[in-house]
């Protein structure tokens, strides 16, 4: 599945990949990273998502 870029921006605009991985998956250091990147207006979204992933499978060993 893939998202555009505008609505990946929301998405990350938003937090819920922070929030989903806060309240969800219960992981509080991933949740703090993300929200990181989250919040960081310099990276495109894609760019932001591909650092996400490394960190989830950094993590969760994918």
């Amino acid at each position: 599945m893939q998202l555009s870029d505008v609505a990946l921006g929301e998405h990350m605009k938003a937090g819920d990949f922070s929030n989903w991985f806060r309240h969800v998956i219960r992981d509080d250091v991933l949740a703090n990273k993300t929200r990181l990147i989250e919040t960081d207006s310099t990276l495109p979204p894609n760019k932001a998502l591909e650092q996400i992933k490394l960190w989830v499978q950094s993590r969760y060993h994918l």
